[in-house]
């Protein structure tokens, strides 16, 4: 029993703790929406840096405010796109023409069916202005009209679907690709630069495309900083994780070429195969119809006598090298035509 003077213990209406309990849910909930718009407006505000300063200093393979994905490429530069390319070697401003190619900076070019250039950013111009291009000078050289299709970062394998969705429309008259050493890497993989892509094996004897249409990721579609931090995290896991297999890459790399030559031998047109010091190259492509190997490493020694053909920083062919390149394959279509 209770004694008299002993206190009372208070009685709590439970019924009281139903405004404060609802009103520490509020603002819990409130800091949660606090800090959800904070990240919000964080991530825009990154995403808008990034978008407006960054991205400005990607190279052709990378920028995307003049490359675009695209299902069966990969990726394709967007039309009429103009961006400025910069380094410690050079400062160009790169121009995409109406028809998405690398504008040659010409102006009017002459009457004919074109050449049509295929290759990577050697072929496209890395570094120098559309008019030091090997494709543009060509124009001069064999006066004839000339496209150049290729885009940086391709692969062998990108460069045989361009090819064949160029060469219907246009019935090129000549084809010329150019082949590095870097293909055997790229075409063994369905993602390069962060970026999906098409990608050839070869089963039974024969090649066939996997990877088409290729796969792209919601993040991928709307976000610059995710497409940046992806490339050089896939770049850094695959230079870590892998090796090439050089026999194989070659004899596909082979394989590819010789199909592109059967493409252009549809319109009547002979295949120009353009590399460096690759020896590869012409045992794998011996015996095609239509394909004529060219190695422009000699010439490129002799010019690099009187000064450098090549960028100090990435060993891309600077303007020196592009003109030599374009006299070489110039004297290579003489000969062709002669032997015709």
């Amino acid at each position: 029993m209770r004694s008299a003077n002993e206190p009372v213990p208070p009685k709590f209406d439970r019924s009281d703790d139903a405004p404060a309990t609802a009103g520490r849910r509020a603002g819990t909930g409130a800091r949660i929406a606090l800090l959800a718009g904070s990240t919000l407006a964080c991530a825009l505000a990154v995403e808008g840096a990034w978008r407006v300063w960054w991205t400005n200093g990607f190279g052709p393979n990378t920028n995307p405010h003049y490359v675009e994905h695209d299902d069966e490429l990969g990726w394709v530069y967007r039309r009429g796109a103009v961006a400025r390319h910069r380094t410690a070697d050079y400062d160009v401003t790169i121009r995409i023409d109406e028809t998405g190619e690398r504008d040659l900076e010409r102006g009017p070019q002459p009457p004919g069916a074109p050449i049509a250039v295929i290759g990577d950013s050697l072929a496209f111009g890395w570094g120098v202005a559309g008019a030091e291009t090997f494709a543009s000078r060509l124009v001069t050289l064999v006066g004839r009209p000339v496209r150049n299709l290729a885009v940086s970062g391709y692969g062998t394998d990108q460069e045989l679907l361009c090819l064949h969705r160029a060469s219907a429309s246009m019935r090129p008259s000549i084809g010329v690709v150019v082949v590095c050493g870097n293909d055997l890497w790229e075409i063994l993989h369905d993602e390069m630069y962060g970026k999906g892509k098409p990608r050839f094996v070869m089963r039974s004897g024969a090649l066939v495309i996997e990877n088409v249409p290729v796969r792209r990721s919601l993040l991928e579609r709307i976000s610059f900083f995710y497409r940046s931090v992806h490339r050089h995290w896939s770049e850094a896991r695959q230079v870590a994780a892998e090796s090439i297999d050089e026999p194989r890459a070659q004899s596909i790399v082979g394989r590819l070429l010789r199909e592109m030559a059967r493409d252009l031998g549809r319109v009547g047109a002979p295949l120009v195969v353009v590399h460096e010091a690759l020896p590869w190259v012409a045992e794998k492509t011996r015996g095609e119809p239509g394909v004529h190997v060219l190695d422009v490493a000699e010439t490129l020694a002799v010019r690099a006598r009187e000064r450098p053909t090549v960028f100090a920083g990435d060993l891309h062919w600077n303007a020196t090298g592009h003109e030599a390149v374009a006299v070489a394959i110039a004297d290579e279509l003489s000969r062709i035509e002669s032997s015709r």
